[in-house]
């Protein structure tokens, strides 16, 4: 009974997951309904964006605090029902991978302690102010897996409008151009997360994801466990031997379960004998035994994150190329910004033009898989928001609509040396008809002679940095016209911009566009 109703609950989440994330996660939903809600759950993920980023991260609360209460009441029945994750590899265990299985290759018990020593490593990050979300929430997880590899795969097998015959005629849609940096970290992890199957079950529930490490520090004395039935149990061991997927029931002695790693599956249950059940029942400190967890492992962790620190902050990763480093509009400054972002891809997804992808490694171990905006594969949709909505950490901020002509991520900038323009090979003002905020203007190339040829001209004030002008641009390759970070306002708290500057703003674009009139 345990086991179907566990099956049917992986069923009924998982189908959520990707109900929500397919169908809710994108402009025009966003704004009213809480697509974000799956990341928000995790308590250890709110534990350590706080941590990181010394605040409250107030909007995951409510979810981490109910997760809190059911795994200290139910133990890790959030790992057996509700994780996407847990079930996409049960799924996959039970069609593909298991078939193909040796229990004799099981590792040894005592790497289920792994999971802990990463734990206490992602603690100590935090404690310094790092937030390094790369094995961090099983949901966090499997949402950068849809966002970065299933969602374009998906536009590219042409459930978009343009997907399939784009990429025929070698012009992949720009969502898989985007996320492709992106797409070959997460396609390892994810070989890596199902790959593991071949050695145990759940692999990685038992020996490395640190939120399972996490629920099992919970789950000392919940109320809801497996219990065994005297009257029918032999101790004959067979539950404790293949059944258990995670190994929680003790081969000593078959009545004690460890409450820490076991996920409540209905395995052990399901045997014809009925010598095992999960069921409520009062505290008994000898059936049960908690985390296998020792001074060693939290001193491992603790070494191992004091280790792994300044190869994560080390800048030389990073320095190229930093200025041309664009956040999505919303994004509050950049320390705070590293210190929140879970680097989901929730905003990757629901960018309507594909204009955010994950940053590689050649922006720092620190950004890694964080969003940036591509000009050249899409611009920022003056009219969109969504990415604030969907940001489950805050990271990124709500922009009001009304705003956003004013938020300022970046300012294009005019290399004259490739613009054909300013080279004088032939008139071209693409970027400045396309511009949606007349932040590009039209001047002769010669002073004071009006009949001389013209180029484009970008008022650093205007321009808002999304990106547009660059994506337009006919130059090859290297696009004429390209968006950096220079001049970007971000503010973690209060308005986005002041009504002195808004005015100023709004006066430099009309006379642009009254400009632009009156030379038609």
């Amino acid at each position: 009974m345990t086991r179907r109703l566990r099956i049917a609950s992986q069923i009924v989440f998982f189908t959520a997951f990707v109900f929500f994330f397919f169908s809710f996660d994108r402009q025009g939903y966003a704004q009213h309904i809480r697509t974000q809600w799956f990341l928000q759950l995790n308590p250890l993920v709110v534990a350590l964006a706080s941590i990181a980023s010394r605040s409250v991260v107030s909007v995951m609360i409510p979810g981490a605090v109910t997760l809190v209460i059911v795994t200290l009441l139910f133990g890790r029945l959030f790992c057996g029902f509700m994780c996407p994750l847990g079930a996409a590899v049960d799924f996959v265990d039970s069609a593909v991978i298991g078939k193909a299985r040796n229990f004799s290759r099981r590792p040894p018990r005592y790497m289920r302690r792994i999971k802990f020593v990463l734990l206490i490593a992602l603690v100590t990050l935090a404690l310094f102010g790092v937030l390094f979300p790369l094995f961090m929430d099983p949901i966090l997880l499997i949402t950068r897996v849809m966002a970065l590899v299933v969602d374009p795969l998906v536009r590219m097998a042409g459930m978009s409008a343009k997907g399939f015959p784009a990429f025929l005629s070698g012009q992949p849609p720009h969502a898989v151009t985007a996320s492709f940096p992106g797409s070959i970290v997460m396609i390892i992890i994810l070989a890596v997360l199902f790959a593991g199957g071949f050695w145990d079950r759940r692999f990685w529930c038992q020996y490395l994801c640190p939120s399972g490490a996490f629920f099992a520090l919970l789950s000392r004395f919940p109320l809801l466990r497996r219990r065994s039935v005297p009257e029918k149990c032999n101790s004959c061991g067979a539950c404790a031997g293949r059944i258990c997927p995670t190994r929680a029931i003790s081969r000593e002695d078959v009545k004690i379960t460890s409450v820490a790693e076991c996920i409540l599956c209905g395995d052990c249950s399901n045997i014809k004998k009925g010598c095992s059940v999960i069921s409520f029942g009062k505290i008994d400190v000898k059936e049960m035994s908690g985390a296998d967890l020792e001074r060693r492992h939290l001193m491992a962790g603790i070494i191992g994150g004091t280790v792994a620190l300044p190869i994560i902050r080390a800048t030389a990763f990073d320095a190229p190329g930093r200025i041309e480093l664009i956040r999505p509009p919303g994004a509050i400054p950049e320390d705070a910004f590293l210190a929140k972002c879970i680097a989901c891809g929730e905003c990757m997804k629901a960018c309507p033009n594909h204009a955010l992808g994950p940053c590689g490694l050649s922006d720092g171990l620190m950004r890694l898989s964080t969003p940036r905006l591509r000009p050249v594969t899409g611009y920022c949709e003056p009219s969109c928001t969504a990415c604030g909505y969907v940001c489950p950490t805050e990271a990124i901020r709500r922009v009001p609509t009304d705003n956003k002509p004013y938020t300022k991520i970046g300012t294009a900038i005019v290399d004259t040396s490739r613009c054909i323009a300013w080279r004088g090979e032939r008139r071209c003002l693409a970027c400045m008809t396309q511009c949606p905020y007349n932040a590009i203007t039209e001047h002769p190339l010669i002073s004071g002679i009006d009949s001389s040829p013209s180029g484009p001209v970008v008022d650093k004030d205007a321009c808002t940095g999304c990106g547009k002008c660059e994506f337009v641009c006919p130059v090859s390759t290297v696009p004429a016209i390209s968006v950096q970070s220079y001049g970007e306002r971000r503010v973690a708290s209060g308005s986005f911009i002041t009504p002195a500057r808004k005015k100023k703003i709004d006066n430099i674009r009309k006379e642009a566009a009254d400009g632009q009139a009156g030379g038609e």
